[in-house]
């Protein structure tokens, strides 16, 4: 289907709720930041999904 923006912002729904739900270096935390900077990736924002990757990883 390759629906970018959608799904970016459920990504970005459900960590809002995990922000809310999780402590800050909970593991999901992490996937869900993985998460959107791999649709920031195939959507060809390099910069963006860079940060978001970074985000995961601290």
């Amino acid at each position: 289907m390759k629906d970018y923006p959608k799904a970016l912002e459920n990504f970005e729904k459900c960590l809002s709720i995990r922000k809310k739900a999780l402590p800050e270096n909970h593991p999901i935390r992490a996937t869900t930041y993985s998460d959107i900077g791999d649709v920031h990736r195939l959507m060809g924002d390099y910069e963006k999904a860079l940060s978001f990757h970074r985000k995961a990883l601290n």
